[in-house]
Parts: C-alpha cells; sequence; structure tokens
C-alpha cells in the first residue's frame, strides 16, 4: 500500500478521562479545574494503522474483451479468444491496432451476422457453421480476415459438403521428382507440354 494510506492518530487520556471522571463531569468549576489539572498530566498515545484494502487481481485469461462490430457488442473471456493464438483476435499484437482507448473496446467494420459465426469457432473450439443468410463467398472472406488457419478451412469445406482434394506426394529424390513433373504435370515446363503432346498423337 503506499504510504498515504497509512494514518497516524493520537488519543489524548485526558479526554477519555474526562468522559469518565467524576469531578470532571461535575458542574462545579472548583472540581472541574482540580481534575482537569489532574488530567494534562496523562501521556498522550501516538498509534498508526494502516488501512488494508483487499483487491482481487484477474488473471489475464479471465479477463473480459469487448468487441465492437459495426455497432454490436460481444463480450467474451481472453482464453477464449487464445484457444486460436494465431488468428487475427486470439493474438493481443494483431488485434491492438483496432483498440478504441475511448470506449475501452476492439472496433471492427465488419459483418456483425457473420461475427457470431466467428465467435461461435473460438467458444466450440473449432466448430464452424455458416449461417443460412449469408453467402459461402462471404462467409469465406470473413474467415480469411480473421486470419484461421488451414484446419479451420478444412472444417469449414467439410461441414458444407466439399471434400478437399488429397495432394499427392511428390518424390523427394530430384531426378525421380522432375521425371514425375514431365510425365503428370505438362504445364510444368516445355518439355513436359512436348512429351504431352507427342504422347496424345501416338493414342490417335
Amino acid at each position: 500500500m503506499p504510504n498515504s494510506q497509512i494514518r497516524s492518530h493520537s488519543i489524548d487520556l485526558s479526554n477519555v478521562h474526562s468522559l469518565t471522571c467524576g469531578k470532571c463531569a461535575s458542574s462545579s468549576p472548583e472540581d472541574k479545574v482540580e481534575c482537569l489539572d489532574h488530567c494534562a498530566t496523562l501521556p498522550t498515545i501516538e498509534y498508526s494503522y494502516e488501512a488494508s484494502r483487499v483487491e482481487y487481481t484477474p488473471d489475464i485469461e479471465d479477463e473480459i474483451v469487448t468487441i465492437n462490430v459495426s455497432g454490436l457488442r460481444f463480450q467474451t473471456k481472453e482464453s477464449t479468444l487464445r484457444r486460436f493464438p494465431d488468428t487475427l483476435l486470439g493474438s493481443p499484437i494483431k488485434r491492438r491496432r483496432f483498440w478504441n482507448a475511448r470506449n475501452e473496446e476492439y472496433f471492427l467494420d465488419r459483418h456483425r451476422s457473420s461475427f457470431e459465426a466467428i465467435l461461435n469457432i473460438y467458444q466450440t473450439n473449432g466448430h464452424v457453421v455458416r449461417p443460412e443468410p449469408i453467402p459461402i463467398e462471404f462467409f469465406l472472406k470473413e474467415l480469411k480476415f480473421y486470419q484461421f488457419g488451414d484446419d479451420i478451412m478444412d472444417r469449414f469445406w467439410a461441414n458444407e459438403g466439399y471434400e478437399k482434394p488429397q495432394v499427392q506426394k511428390m518424390p523427394e529424390n530430384p531426378f525421380q521428382r522432375r521425371l514425375w513433373e514431365l510425365m503428370e504435370y505438362p504445364d510444368s515446363s516445355l518439355v513436359a507440354r512436348i512429351l504431352a503432346f507427342i504422347s496424345v498423337l501416338s493414342i490417335i
């Protein structure tokens, strides 16, 4: 506690004595003078106390974060957003450019209905549900704006009924990789195109 919170007080025992002494309380002026002379000899005790106050300092994970999306305020815990630390809202560094110090909130000029689904991803730890009135391409832009990774994107497409095609693993050997590209990817080089043209002629 700061020093300003420490207060010092004095107790004058003569005043305390005057409350209980019969002579001090007497209506006789002679008795009061005699008793006050006695009270004046009593010592003055100095004492001090520290005004203590119990304060609860919440952990940063328990802090409430207010996010204003085009005039509509949403609130959630810091720990909820940090479930995806690489996203725009999950990273305090990334989202600080949207901080509004005057209102003590983050302000985003984005689509409000989409944000309910965005916040739901954090709250459900990755469950992606696109609101039906929102077009796919529109919601996809919002996912990219909030910087969700490939895992969330894959869940989004899976929830929409699209299965992402598997990427074929290329050979690690440079010669085999080059031969693979010549045979399977005609657009990879001019030589690959010539081989593809010769192959088509042979089939004809």
